[in-house]
């Protein structure tokens, strides 16, 4: 643009020279400023293209089947069958369907992370590079649900050494700090990168579709991450990985998920070694306390991790803790988050013995417990008795009771509600804290003793319950439905 001021200017008026008329002018002629040289007078190179060249080439495609049980109830032919054979269900058959995902090369030998849920329950599983047709058969050598992570190896490479990416450490990265996610979005994309910056850290009771991880403490990022995306890395300025991308949000924008490399680390060590994650066990099921919590129960605490329930046998049965108890501490550490208090335990190696110390009726006790290895199938622990949490209630004799006096209840015989567990049957019968069972089906119920003789008897009862429930000054029926 060689043009005089003068030409662009108002009849009349005379030109500033300050900035402001300067981006007038160029806005004007519809330039767009070129980047500003070096001293050299050279270009200098977007440091995110240093990035790409870095990062990508170690980022892979993933390509697996899984074999999926489908009915036929949606057949068009489905009506036709049934009128003819009513007597039968809708048929199943199996199928054979694809999925898709991301991840990333760690080592030469084509050591790759990706996503648990990326290669679950899978048939086969198949690697492809950027840029190349062919891809390599892979196998699965560990994973873990819990943090949604899963180490696999290359098969059949005759002795190529594959680019690889460095593991960072996610302590290190800030919210605004640079963060480049890069996968395949949509299954499809191969080495797509985006950029944005670290949004938030430490996000946790994340709702995720397709099953929540149960140790969270994910990085936030605006880097665009769509469907395809899981399981490939989150990178810094520098290209090393600080996070592996998990999880979006459909509903949103700019709003994206990975696990932190540090978390991370630990349980893909583990993986390679012995291909599954050994964790420590106490044996508790924990909430947090909250001051609406405490005021219900009438404890004199407002912070901890309350135990909702014991499960007979563990660690934390032996060591005597009970329904009610609030841990304050954990191996001298003070515990107040939930997230915080799972990742405390989880940690602890397998037979260390551990000092706890725990808030009940207004004292502080302390105790020791000897931590075992977490049950590898989840399905043992819900094998096991537990104490409580019978159709989401939990109760106390009304003798004694610090909620009973707090609330002048005039009963004299029945068990008082100190907690109805969100979600519960007990909640939708609109059973409230406070409330006395007096009468369960025609079990009578004078104390603690009776109610877990009725608990007994219906646990696994899918009919309606019936309550007798004195609620203030009056008594009313309350019914439960198990299902």
């Amino acid at each position: 643009m060689n043009c005089k001021a003068s030409t662009l200017a108002a009849p009349g008026r005379r030109m500033g020279t300050g900035p402001s008329w300067v981006l007038m002018l160029v806005l004007a002629a519809g330039v767009v400023a070129a980047p500003v040289a070096n001293a050299d007078g050279d270009v200098p190179v977007s440091p995110f293209r240093q990035v790409a060249e870095k990062v990508v080439p170690a980022v892979v495609s993933i390509e697996v089947t899984r074999s999926v049980e489908v009915s036929l109830r949606d057949h068009p032919f489905f009506e036709q069958f049934r009128f003819f054979m009513p007597e039968r269900g809708a048929p199943e058959r199996q199928e054979t369907i694809p999925g898709s995902g991301s991840g990333f090369i760690i080592d030469a030998d084509g050591i790759v992370i990706t996503n648990h849920h990326v290669v679950r329950d899978t048939e086969s599983i198949t690697i492809t590079l950027p840029g190349e047709r062919d891809g390599y058969a892979a196998e699965l050598v560990g994973t873990d649900s819990k943090t949604d992570l899963a180490v696999l190896r290359v098969l059949d490479a005759d002795g190529r050494r594959f680019p690889f990416l460095e593991r960072g450490h996610s302590s290190d990265a800030r919210v605004g700090d640079w963060a480049i996610a890069v996968g395949n979005p949509l299954g499809q994309l191969e080495g797509s990168l985006t950029v944005g910056v670290i949004s938030a850290k430490g996000r946790t009771d994340l709702a995720i579709a397709g099953g929540a991880p149960a140790y969270q403490d994910f990085i936030q990022t605006d880097a665009a991450i769509n469907f395809g995306n899981s399981g490939g890395p989150l990178v810094d300025i520098h290209g090393r990985v600080i996070g592996i991308n998990t999880a979006i949000n459909a509903s949103g924008q700019g709003i994206g998920f990975a696990i932190p490399m540090d978390l991370a680390n630990n349980v893909i060590d583990q993986l390679i070694a012995n291909g599954r994650v050994v964790r420590a066990y106490l044996g508790v099921l924990p909430q947090e306390l909250d001051r609406r919590t405490a005021e219900a129960l009438g404890l004199d605490i407002d912070r901890g991790i309350l135990i909702d329930d014991v499960v007979t046998g563990t660690p934390a049965d032996q060591a005597g803790l009970r329904p009610g108890d609030v841990i304050t501490e954990f191996d001298a550490v003070p515990t107040e988050e939930l997230s915080h208090f799972r990742f405390l335990v989880a940690e602890k190696g397998v037979g260390d013995r551990v000092a706890i110390r725990v808030h009940r009726d207004g004292k502080e006790l302390d105790k020791s417990v000897e931590l075992v290895e977490y049950p590898e199938d989840e399905r043992e622990l819900e094998a096991r008795p537990h104490r409580r949490d019978w159709l989401g209630i939990e109760v106390e004799d009304l003798a004694g009771s610090e909620l009973a006096a707090s609330l002048s209840v005039e009963a004299s015989e029945g068990v008082i509600v100190t907690r109805v567990r969100p979600g519960s049957p007990a909640e939708r019968a609109e059973l409230r804290v406070g409330d006395v069972i007096q009468k369960i089906k025609n079990i009578r119920i004078e104390d603690l003793e009776d109610f877990r003789e009725a608990q007994e008897k219906l646990r696994d009862s899918s009919k309606r319950i019936g309550l007798l429930v004195q609620r203030q000054a009056y008594s009313t029926f309350l019914f439960i439905d198990p299902e």
